[in-house]
């Protein structure tokens, strides 16, 4: 039949097919195997000859060509074999399902939705892999409209009596990022928790990699925890012992990630590069460098192993002993790996490049990158823009740092970004090079690469540091406008700490009170240096209420403090203050201010202090004096 088809001889393969036994299946094989070849027309021809033959077509045969016509991108025949299909009464659910997958992958939402509607009015129900087709096009798609309506249709999904699965966990997990918003990682872990099914391995790797990938290191933990004393899960694959050690490691749980190791190597488990990468990852991030080392040295006697051990994860090592400040170790394994003949890239020699700058032997650069030369390789963006970091900070040499930047200009297919010229920006406020500063700044503009708000704040301090804080302030306010920058807490407390060190208070108070108006309180640091200025000239009140507002709490509001949610962020302007510095400003109260306004202040803010930090920690006289004062002043 298949030779006939190919010869053009349709006549021929339907008489052959009407002398062939109704045999489905067989009918089946051929089509797919033209499918799979990606040979549509032989897909027709087949699909021609039996109906030529006239046997009766089951639905299989139907939905396996309309499944051809998707793969093979030919959505307009695919429409008019549905249509005929709708016409003969055997569009099934399956039918249904592979054309939407169709329209889903032309990202056309509108269309898939109007066949579901088509779906039920024929009296099919929209099943599982339906709702899951349609969840996954919206969580791919950048539209933030579109991703706000995946809820909508988990909700549909459940009051259409469908139930959410592994799949639709899976697909949820799986499309969290670090910036989720904390209402989409809890409704996810919810529904996760919710699930009918049984949690499989699979599905475990999502949850432990999706913890990982959001930074809730709490939330992690917990599962983690959940998950050792659930016994109905059995592991045998390696992926998944990654993405657990992955995680232990993530959460410096470094006995849950050797206990993960061992179980894995006790099933005779060959672990791959990437397993292999998370545990050593693993055991030098928690600060066991010399264990992570010992891990590689005996992987590469193992004959199963020694072969899946390769520069990525050695370059764990590499950066340990870096961050270490151990660049005899450094040296030392980086000599090793190369006697064992195993190939560094690029990255690996970043990361000795970055030993170096961090351990000032920027001396001993130009020979890895005359052995990068030697085989072959190009310095990329990374290398120069860590070269150009190592000169900043190896005793200022800020020369030697722009001597690097002609050099990237220089090499082919690369050019500065908004990483390198900030890196110089702070090699500049390092060193107090405002009009060299003002120059870069003006030259990355003048490239087209916009300024961040961590670039301003840069540019902050170096003006600030000049006492040329209008100037700062002019800057600020120009970019903002022109790039539609809306300022970070980490701008926002340059800014005050600027206004602070030039005795502009009210320009300090002003941008603080801006910054509590946007929800994007400065840093524990930048509130301390505002509300001690503040206390020093008198000004108690203003200090109270801008410690009140670092700490979460305003009175005025009637806003009591509230405890983080487990999936939320919580308050890292409140984290950076301390109960000594609450003791501070308690006693610069009861010295400085009036005897009944000092007591009555101070008493406010030692309540609502406890009521936010139930562990606050203070000295017994020091309560007594409070109380002392508050007393006195009712007495007068």
């Amino acid at each position: 039949v298949s030779s006939a088809l190919k010869c053009g001889r349709g006549e021929l393969a339907a008489q052959l097919l009407q002398g062939m036994p109704a045999d489905t299946p067989k009918h089946l094989v051929l089509l797919r195997h033209a499918a799979a070849r990606g040979d549509l027309p032989e897909v027709m021809r087949i699909f021609g000859a039996l109906r030529a033959s006239g046997a009766e077509l089951a639905p299989s045969i139907w939905n396996s060509t309309l499944d051809a016509c998707v793969e093979c991108r030919d959505l307009r025949r695919a429409e008019q074999l549905m249509e005929e299909m709708q016409g003969n009464r055997v569009a099934d659910v399956v039918s249904y399902n592979t054309l939407i997958k169709a329209h889903l992958r032309q990202d056309n939402v509108p269309r898939a939705r109007s066949l579901m509607e088509t779906m039920k009015k024929s009296g099919c129900t929209p099943n599982s892999v339906t709702y899951n087709e349609l969840i996954h096009s919206l969580v791919q798609g950048h539209n933030d409209s579109r991703r706000a309506q995946v809820w909508q249709v988990v909700d549909e999904m459940k009051r259409e009596g469908v139930r959410p699965n592994r799949v639709t966990c899976s697909i949820l997990l799986k499309s969290l990022k670090a910036k989720s918003p904390p209402a989409d990682v809890q409704r996810t872990m919810e529904l996760t928790e919710a699930m009918d099914e049984p949690l499989d391995e699979v599905l475990l790797s999502s949850i432990v990699e999706a913890c990982v990938r959001v930074g809730k290191p709490q939330v992690l933990a917990q599962k983690l925890h959940e998950l050792e004393h659930a016994h109905s899960i059995s592991i045998t694959g390696v992926h998944t012992y990654g993405s657990l050690i992955k995680a232990y490691g993530y959460v410096k749980n470094i006995k849950g990630a050797w206990r993960c190791w061992k179980e894995m190597r006790s099933q005779h488990l060959t672990p791959t590069s990437i397993t292999i990468g998370c545990m050593v990852e693993a055991v030098v991030m928690n600060g066991d460098v010399d264990g992570g080392h010992e891990l590689v040295a005996g992987l590469l006697e193992d004959e199963l192993c020694k072969h899946q051990v390769n520069a990525v994860v050695f370059g764990s090592v590499l950066k340990g002993y870096s961050r270490a400040r151990r660049m005899e170790r450094v040296w030392s394994v980086f000599e090793d790996m190369l006697t064992r003949g195993i190939q560094p890239s690029v990255v690996t020699f970043n990361a000795v490049i970055d030993g170096c700058a961090r351990n000032h032997q920027m001396h001993r650069v130009q020979g890895l990158l005359e052995h990068m030369s030697t085989l072959g390789m190009q310095p990329n963006l990374i290398t120069f823009s860590t070269m150009i970091k190592g000169w900043c900070s190896c005793g200022g040499d800020f020369s030697a740092a722009l001597a690097t930047l002609e050099a990237l200009r220089k090499t082919p297919g690369l050019k500065p970004d908004e990483i390198v010229y900030n890196t110089l920006l702070d090699g500049c406020a390092q060193v107090g090079l405002v009009s060299e500063g003002e120059r870069l700044y003006k030259e990355m503009q003048d490239e087209g690469i916009a300024p961040s708000c961590y670039t301003l704040s840069v540019l902050v301090r170096l003006l600030g540091q000049a006492r040329l804080q209008d100037r700062a302030f002019e800057l600020v306010s120009v970019a903002c406008s022109r790039h539609r920058l809306r300022p970070n807490a980490a701008l926002y407390a340059a800014l005050v700490q600027t206004a602070v060190h030039g005795k502009d208070l009210a320009r300090a108070v002003s941008v603080y009170d801006q910054a509590a108006w946007e929800r994007c309180v400065p840093d524990g640091k930048a509130c301390a240096m505002l509300v001690r200025a503040l206390l020093a000239t008198g000004s108690h009140a203003k200090a109270v209420s801008i410690l009140r507002s670092t700490l979460g709490l305003n009175r005025q509001q009637n806003r009591k403090f509230e405890p983080r949610d487990s999936y939320g962020s919580g308050n890292s302007s409140a984290a950076g203050i301390d109960d000594t510095f609450i003791s501070e400003v308690i006693c610069s109260i009861l010295a400085g201010a009036a005897s009944g306004v000092g007591g009555a202040l101070a008493a406010s803010l030692l309540a609502d202090a406890k009521a936010a930090r139930p562990r606050l920690r203070l000295d017994a006289g020091l309560e007594r004096k409070v109380t002392l004062a508050v007393a006195a002043a009712a007495a007068h």
